[in-house]
């Protein structure tokens, strides 16, 4: 009698397992909103040169120059500073508009 209610239980146990109905499959699509980063574009005027070669003469000239003070005349040496100075504010812009995260930028 126990061998058989054993067998029984077996059976059962194999018909419960085989007579599951199938899984079902739902598939849906999602749109999900990622942030993408965006290469920011610098304003016109930061990217045109600081002097143009025009602009700057002579700035350095050999030390057997008589005008020469430095390696430089007094002319040159106005140029160079303007040029430094140009150079300066010019890094100086391109750090406040890389910190503002801006692709408007004011012109100093």
């Amino acid at each position: 009698m126990m061998r058989s209610a054993c067998g029984v239980a077996v059976v059962l146990v194999l018909s419960a397992c085989a007579s599951q109905p199938e899984p079902r499959v739902r598939t849906e699509t999602v749109t999900v909103e990622v942030p993408v980063y965006r290469k920011a574009t610098a304003p016109a005027w930061m990217l045109e040169p600081v002097v143009t070669p025009d602009d700057v003469g002579q700035i350095f000239v050999a030390p057997d120059n008589p005008d020469a003070v430095l390696g430089v005349t007094r002319d040159g040496l106005e140029q160079f500073y303007l040029l430094l100075d140009s150079s300066v504010s010019r890094l100086q812009a391109w750090r406040a508009w890389a910190a503002t995260d801006s692709t408007e930028g004011e012109e100093p």
